[in-house]
């Protein structure tokens, strides 16, 4: 109840302050024509995920592809049972501060799991503080990722493999990143039997790893059904200019900085789109990196600091 409660209050306050200076944001980026009660949810990718509902997955043109099924099968799902009586935004605000609710919760089991020295509050609260938790409030799939992941490595924690499983089937139909939370599951489990490949092999439990790719390969069977296509989830973000699959990390954090550099030498100052396209994520790149290092060395989880620069090399790779 006092997850919930945290939720609804930071779900009910990011609406107000949303709403306020969406009026704000870039004519490019909102709805053709407002609609919906909370409009400013479907800002940016929330398009996407509504174009899906309507179906949008049959359309050879479209780059739909590359946003997962799951969050957006649920919205239609909620949108039947309440015969489209209710304004999806709103159902939207519910289902998310219900998964937001499941991630603080699970936060805070894990927190007492890896940091029992650390009040329990601190995961989550550090978590709702993000500037990027608001993404937890928009029409996004965030806040059910969230939710899935942090309830899949909960139970990879608790040697509940079972659930653990069938939880990270739903993760891999939910974003791509999922499969590196099936990674850091099967670490936990390789962990859980002393680092022995002999030892985790050859337990029964192992075969629970085999559904986990369920999610995207059923999302991917039904992409070559409709559109021929059976890695349009990924083709379909080649087509975009902003992403780029590099191997060469280093090259990409050397741009990065030399981007930041010149916008201070040359401008005097920061802009906007360095500040969201470089700077924050550079600095929230670093911050992962120092912290796998504390986890790996401190050996409070070594699967977690693993985790976090696998994280930190496959997001420098686009």
């Amino acid at each position: 109840m006092p997850y919930f409660a945290l939720a609804l209050m930071w779900q009910l306050f990011t609406t107000v302050v949303a709403s306020i200076v969406s009026h704000s944001f870039p004519a490019a980026t909102k709805v053709a024509q407002p609609q919906y009660l909370f409009d400013y949810m479907v800002h940016w990718d929330g398009q996407w995920y509504l174009a899906i509902i309507n179906g949008s997955y049959l359309d050879p043109n479209s780059f739909s592809p590359a946003f997962f099924p799951l969050y957006p099968l649920c919205m239609w799902f909620l949108k039947s049972i309440t015969f489209g009586l209710v304004d999806l935004t709103l159902l939207a605000l519910f289902f998310n501060t219900l998964l937001l609710t499941i991630s603080l919760y699970m936060l805070s089991k894990i927190s007492a799991l890896l940091l029992p020295k650390i009040n329990t509050w601190v995961l989550p609260i550090i978590f709702i503080l993000s500037p990027v938790a608001i993404f937890q409030n928009f029409f996004y799939t965030e806040a059910l990722f969230c939710a899935l992941s942090f309830s899949a490595y909960f139970f990879a924690l608790r040697r509940k493999w079972p659930a653990m499983a069938i939880l990270l089937v739903l993760v891999t139909a939910t974003r791509l990143p999922g499969l590196l939370i099936v990674g850091l599951c099967g670490l936990e489990y390789l962990r859980a039997h002393g680092w022995s490949l002999k030892s985790a092999f050859s337990n029964y439990n192992f075969l629970w790893f085999s559904i986990t790719p369920i999610g995207i390969v059923g999302y991917a069977a039904y992409l070559h059904l409709v559109r021929g296509d059976f890695l349009a989830m990924i083709h379909s973000q080649r087509l975009w200019s902003y992403h780029h699959f590099d191997l060469n990390i280093f090259a990409t954090y050397s741009k990065t900085v030399q981007a930041i550099s010149d916008n201070l030498l040359h401008a005097n100052s920061i802009g906007y789109v360095v500040v969201v396209s470089h700077l924050l994520p550079f600095l929230s790149i670093i911050l992962i990196c120092i912290s796998s290092l504390y986890l790996v060395i401190r050996r409070v989880s070594i699967p977690l600091g693993v985790y976090g620069f696998v994280a930190a090399v496959f997001f420098f790779f686009k």
